[in-house]
Formats: C-alpha cells, structure tokens, sequence
C-alpha cells in the first residue's frame, strides 16, 4: 500500500466528492465515531471540513510526542490519539521518575494548549503501531505493577480512554507485526488484568467521571492523588514496600465511608478531616463513597 498517489484536498471535486462520502457513510451505518490515520499528510483545513460534514466525534492520529504539535490539531478534528500522555505518563511510571511529573502534564497542556482540549484527548498505554509496553525489558512483576498503575491514570484521567485488545492477557509482543497478537485463542474472561480492567470500567461509569473536573489532591515524588467528583485515585511508581499519604485536601465529607474498588469489603476508611492512603508494593487505589 506504499508510495501511492495523494488525493488534492484542494481540488473542489475531490474535497466535495470527500465530504459527500463521509457524511453519507456515517449517517448509513449509523457511525459513532471515526479514527482518522495519518492527520498530518493532509491539510488541517480540510479535517475541519471533513469533521463538520460527519457530524460526529473524529479522533486524530498525530504520531509525536510533543504536546504542543499534537495540541495543534484539537479543533481541526475533534481530538487526537493523545501520544503525549502515551509517552510522557509512561516513561514517568516506568523510569521511576518524580511523580510530580504528571503533575507537570497537566499545568503544560493547560500552559499552551486549550485545557478543555484534553477532554477529547485518546488516552493509551498501548496501541497498535507500538511494541506492547510489557515487551520493555526488566522485572516482570515490577512490569506488571507499572502497567496496571498506567492504565489506572489512561482509564479515570481526563480524557477518552482507549485499551488495546490483548492488555488484559498481559500481551508483550515487541515491533509490529509483533504487537499484534492472535486474541481468540487466549480470550480468558477471568485473567487478572480482564477484571482488573473490568472493575475500573464499570466504576468509571457508575460514576459518570467524565462529567466531572479532575482535580489533583496530592503529588510528590512518589505519589499522585486527583479527584473526579467522589472518585478518588491515588498511585504510585514504588513497586517495593509501603507508602503512606495524609490527604486533607479531598472531596468527602466527615464521616462518610469510603472503600478501595478492587477490595471494596476490606479496605475501607471513615472519613475524619482527612485519611490515610496506604499503597504497597505498586499497587493503586481508587475510593469511592461505600454503598
């Protein structure tokens, strides 16, 4: 498929011909949504026009790290494959960086590019152009702490969250073709990682996190709290031992209850000014009211 002619977005017959397309492909099959290849090989001008006439959501693929050039697409379409937060929250969880990292993320993003931009933003850890982040070298079980951490901040974090198939069997295929994967002979409904997904997913919506702000609760080198509504995540880069937070800065009230997602029946705190956050070995937490 390689080394093909360009269709001329500049020519009226092809951008009209374009347009008519998409708008009748969409409305036909009743399309949600639309992933566009490639954004940069063609004029921003016309993924403008190309977005209005599909009157859906279009979610851009814009292959750079740098916030700033990705940024520069929100608008033209709808969103983009968010690769700043692929690289950026990756290479801090797994390098064992300062947590306050993430922290730097956001205020960059608000800094220089719209921040309600962020909202249409596709969070990922891991996607099909990419070797699987679990093909990295180094310890499996620390691999395996990181990865989960990562797809807590690419699930609840502001943004749409994208998981690619095969991240809840542990896939770690290297280069493309590599990363991807037969799926139908390893579809194990009942693997760590599918219900671990599974209940982040299903709290996500019953709280409808998306409505809400993020609001970051605590960040220093080795810990990282935000808030949507009463959904409370806290991580950590620290795949050995304990770490402990006081969080005085929180949206509950005194008294009310709250409980971890993943041990909801015995890991519950009752709310007095503030609480404790207790993280061991990797793992995250999210809280949310008990009930």
């Amino acid at each position: 498929m390689a080394n093909l002619a360009d269709l001329k977005q500049e020519n009226d017959y092809v951008r009209t011909t374009l347009l008519s397309w998409i708008r009748d492909l969409v409305q036909k099959y009743k399309i949600d949504g639309l992933r566009i290849d490639t954004v940069p090989e063609v004029p921003k001008w016309f993924w403008s026009q190309f977005t209005q006439a599909s009157g859906v959501y279009t979610v851009g693929e814009v292959f750079d790290g740098n916030m700033w050039y990705v940024g520069g697409y929100v608008g033209s379409v709808s969103g983009c494959l968010n690769y700043p937060f692929f690289f950026w929250v990756r290479d801090t969880i797994f390098n064992y960086k300062d947590m306050t990292n993430l922290r730097n993320y956001y205020n960059e993003w608000a800094k220089h590019i719209n921040p309600e931009s962020l909202h249409y933003m596709a969070n990922f850890v891991d996607n099909h152009d990419n070797a699987r982040t679990l093909s990295w070298g180094g310890d499996w079980g620390d691999k395996i702490k990181h990865y989960k951490t990562t797809h807590v901040m690419a699930l609840t974090s502001v943004g749409i969250p994208i998981v690619y198939y095969g991240a809840e069997q542990y896939f770690a295929g290297g280069d493309d073709p590599k990363n991807r994967e037969i799926l139908w002979k390893n579809l194990n409904r009942n693997s760590d990682m599918y219900q671990y997904l599974k209940t982040i997913i299903e709290a996500r919506k019953k709280f409808q996190i998306w409505a809400q702000p993020q609001v970051e609760r605590y960040a220093d080198f080795e810990f990282f709290a935000y808030s949507r509504g009463k959904f409370f995540v806290a991580l950590t880069n620290k795949v050995s031992g304990g770490v402990t937070k006081y969080i005085s800065y929180h949206p509950f009230s005194n008294g009310e209850v709250i409980c971890n997602i993943f041990f909801p029946t015995t890991d519950c705190i009752t709310v007095n000014g503030g609480f404790n956050v207790y993280l061991f070995n990797g793992e995250a937490k999210i809280y949310v009211p008990r009930g």
